[in-house]
């Protein structure tokens, strides 16, 4: 038997029907294959470290990466129907040992250096059910316990060997289990791709409203708005004051996750006002943005533009900044590891701007009601998310039995 590791497992309860079952017990390790770069983008499929990491259950479709090899190479780093690969590394021990199944079978297939490939030598787990049996909260914990952290986080064979995974011994509950959860996924898919399509209708809608042509009222991005510079410092700000910090921005959606307190907080916050636009100036390519509906405090690292309201309709503005091509110039940024916008470069931005308010809050109501609409959805698939996490707290530590 393969022995514990550091972390505890005296908690994890097996209950009747039941077992707990060690990783290393149960499947063989292998680390995936390296090549330089010249070799990759033509050849034979690889499964990359996004597949694990996007894709708990991994169909051929799905594989989309491509590399040279040999026909040793092939043999070394063989993929086949069932195998289950583990990110190897990543910037935080959150995003290690992220696990995938591999749900067909892919011809001279192989895997990168980047994950683990653990190939099964016994019965004991379901395909389907090895897709959420190795993501339990019980199990997360313990690979995240047992990682190791210099610079990286990383994991490998020998310490994934330690982990145990709480289990059916009847296959068929395994089957059960698994089908449930699936059944959730189908949903959360199903809104996830109804979010892509109703993305896609909104970008394009705005890639038409506000093209530039020859009949377009044009002026310049710095004429109709300002940056607000009024700094505060934390211990300055009224009692039960809050700072949005970057992180606490959802790339692409407006929407605001978090705020943190100002006395938790040494350096610096600007100052924001309801109906300025928040938009972040370090790596712009994120997408950043939010219409303040408020008066509060953000980080320095956050534009605070004020829109000249006599000109320029501020839930219009706050479309343009969504734009591609005002992404694209706020991209044109100084410094390569931390690159910031210009607000020099952004300042001359061209941008469409109808003459009359009143025709500038038609185009933005139009964009806002599709905004709304999309975050509605991704708020049901956000609690759909949570309800399966709840769900796989139930189902694989057998405290609710599917039999």
């Amino acid at each position: 038997m393969v022995n514990p590791g550091p972390h505890e497992i005296d908690e994890i309860r097996a209950p009747d029907g039941w077992e707990l079952l060690y990783i290393g017990e149960h499947f063989e390790f292998k680390n995936g294959l390296n090549k330089a770069k010249k070799y990759f983008g033509h050849g034979t499929p690889i499964i990359n470290y996004m597949d694990v990491y996007k894709y708990p259950g991994l169909f051929l479709y799905q594989i989309v990466g491509k590399v040279d090899v040999n026909s040793e190479e092939k043999r070394a780093y063989s993929v086949r129907k069932g195998d289950v690969f583990f990110t190897r590394t990543s910037e935080t021990p959150e995003e290690i040992g992220i696990a995938s199944v591999l749900i067909d079978d892919v011809e001279d297939g192989v895997f990168s250096g980047f994950v683990l490939r653990a190939r099964p030598n016994t019965n004991a787990f379901n395909n389907d059910f090895k897709k959420y049996c190795f993501s339990s909260s019980a199990v997360r914990k313990q690979i995240q316990s047992t990682s190791s952290y210099t610079t990286r986080a990383l994991t490998n064979g020998r310490l994934l060997s330690q982990v145990v995974v709480p289990a059916p011994i009847d296959i068929e509950e395994q089957k059960a289990i698994a089908e449930v959860l699936s059944d959730v996924d189908a949903l959360i898919e199903h809104l996830e791709a109804l979010i892509a399509k109703k993305g896609d209708i909104k970008t394009a809608t705005m890639q038409q409203l506000f093209a530039i042509d020859d009949s377009s009222n044009i002026t310049e991005f710095g004429k109709v708005c300002s940056l607000r510079k009024t700094r505060c410092a934390p211990a300055s700000a009224p009692e039960g004051s809050k700072s949005i910090e970057l992180e606490h921005i959802q790339a692409e959606t407006g929407i605001v996750l978090d705020k943190t307190p100002m006395l938790e907080l040494v350096s610096l916050k600007s100052s924001y006002k309801q109906g300025d636009i928040l938009f972040g100036k370090l790596r712009s390519y994120l997408r950043k943005f939010h219409l303040a509906q408020d008066s509060g405090y953000c980080s320095t690292e956050i534009w605070v533009i004020v829109p000249d309201k006599d000109v320029v309709e501020p839930e219009y503005l706050y479309n343009v900044v969504q734009t591609n091509r005002f992404i694209e110039a706020a991209s044109e940024a100084y410094g390569t590891h931390m690159p910031r916008a210009d607000w020099g470069v952004v300042s001359e931005f061209k941008m469409k701007l109808p003459s009359s308010l009143k025709e500038q809050k038609k185009v933005a109501s139009v964009l806002m009601d599709m905004e709304k609409e999309i975050n509605e959805l991704r708020n049901q698939s956000v609690k759909l998310q949570g309800i399966k996490q709840g769900m796989m707290q139930e189902l694989l530590t057998g405290r609710t039995r599917l039999i």
